[in-house]
């Protein structure tokens, strides 16, 4: 008499390392051990952490005066040369103060400042800092253009606290946006970052 012992693989009895293991925010189950997502920690991956790096990646101004009240802010000059001349200021936690080329004869289509346009140079901040970013008119940039002190349009005062990891559905935003009224202004941010 012959007899076969059948063994097979049914998945109802799979003892591997992974069984019952549930990793949480996109991590995987990798012999028994969550490997987590950037950002999360902890043995499911339960837990957010902070960044270790923030970086400023692109400034967009999609709104923004033409008109210094009624009349265009260098008056002297004919179309296109009487339409502001704009540069982005940034005021960085530990002093420094570095501002982007200038955007001369901004018509109000949207402006993207990126880092062609603006050497971010050491923009990285961390979890707590807090830094500003400005919306200048600066004069002088034409030749027959008088030559005064940069304006300030607008001024936005930024925590990290403020944004990172308020939100629970989006606990790492890629964009902030800001606003001012008199005159009107707005600015989005966009991040990047490390872990």
């Amino acid at each position: 008499m012959l007899t076969f012992l059948i063994l097979g693989c049914d998945k109802e009895s799979n003892n591997g390392p992974c069984e019952g293991i549930e990793c949480l925010n996109g991590g995987d189950c990798l012999h028994g051990t969550c490997i987590c997502e950037d950002g999360y920690t902890g043995a499911h991956c339960e837990t957010a952490i902070s960044p270790e790096d923030i970086r400023i990646t692109e400034i967009h101004i999609p709104h923004y005066p033409i008109y210094r009240n009624e009349t265009a802010w260098d008056s002297a000059q004919a179309v296109p040369g009487c339409w502001p001349d704009l540069a982005v200021g940034l005021h960085l936690p530990w002093g420094d103060y570095v501002q982007s080329s200038v955007h001369a004869n901004a018509s109000g289509g949207q402006i993207t400042i990126d880092e062609t346009t603006f050497p971010f140079y050491n923009n990285h901040f961390h979890m707590g800092d807090s830094f500003t970013i400005d919306l200048l008119e600066i004069d002088g940039i034409d030749s027959n253009e008088v030559a005064s002190p940069p304006e300030l349009l607008a001024a936005f005062s930024i925590s990290t606290v403020d944004f990172i990891l308020t939100d629970s559905l989006n606990l790492w935003p890629e964009s902030i946006g800001f606003s001012a009224d008199s005159p009107a202004v707005e600015m989005i941010l966009e991040f990047n970052y490390s872990f």
